[in-house]
């Protein structure tokens, strides 16, 4: 098994920015969103790859 690690910066995925920075209900351990909230969908807007044929696999 191989395992790599690399840095992305902030500015290279916004949604996992904007999701590290939000202050969401401070009484709860974990949050579990069943769909994008509406503050990140122009984040995963912006990190929409360019050529959207792409898929992860």
């Amino acid at each position: 098994m191989s395992i790599s690690i690399s840095h992305i910066f902030r500015e290279a995925n916004l949604t996992a920015d904007c999701l590290a920075r939000y202050k969401g209900p401070m009484d709860e351990d974990f949050l579990l969103f069943n769909s994008p909230p509406d503050f990140l969908l122009s984040y995963l807007e912006a990190d929409k790859p360019v050529n959207s044929s792409l898929s992860c696999l």
